[in-house]
């Protein structure tokens, strides 16, 4: 009789940690950094921070810069491609006139991949005007 509950008890403990395995999510993480302007133009700075290669919107997350330009993500373990644009008409979406930037952080005109694992900061976003 014993051996039959120990069995039970070692299998309800192998059911739960599974499920506590599958239902898992990653490491919260954090993108912080600051968006730097020089032109004339105002407006809130919007920074979303995308995965690359994936179109869904649920792998993308947005912020609203303070008025220092200084922003924080909080974000899952991933990969991310930086991007900021400066909402002059106040619709929440970016225009092709509006001032835009990336994170490029080899400063090769290109936007750069960054991987997130952990807190990241003095990340640099400079926008430009269109």
């Amino acid at each position: 009789m014993e051996n039959k509950i120990d069995k039970r008890i070692f299998l309800f403990t192998i059911l739960i940690g599974l499920s506590l395995f599958i239902g898992c999510t990653p490491q919260p993480c954090q993108i912080n950094g600051v968006v730097f302007y020089h032109g004339e133009k105002g407006g809130k700075i919007f920074v979303t921070a995308k995965i690359p290669n994936i179109q869904d919107v649920k792998n993308s997350y947005s912020v609203t810069a303070n008025d220092r330009g200084q922003f924080q993500i909080n974000v899952q373990a991933d990969r991310y491609i930086l991007s900021a644009f400066l909402d002059i008409d106040n619709d929440n979406n970016q225009s092709l006139d509006e001032p835009f930037g990336f994170y490029d952080g080899n400063d090769d005109g290109k936007p750069d991949e960054l991987l997130v694992n952990n807190i990241i900061g003095g990340i640099v976003i400079n926008l430009r005007d269109q």
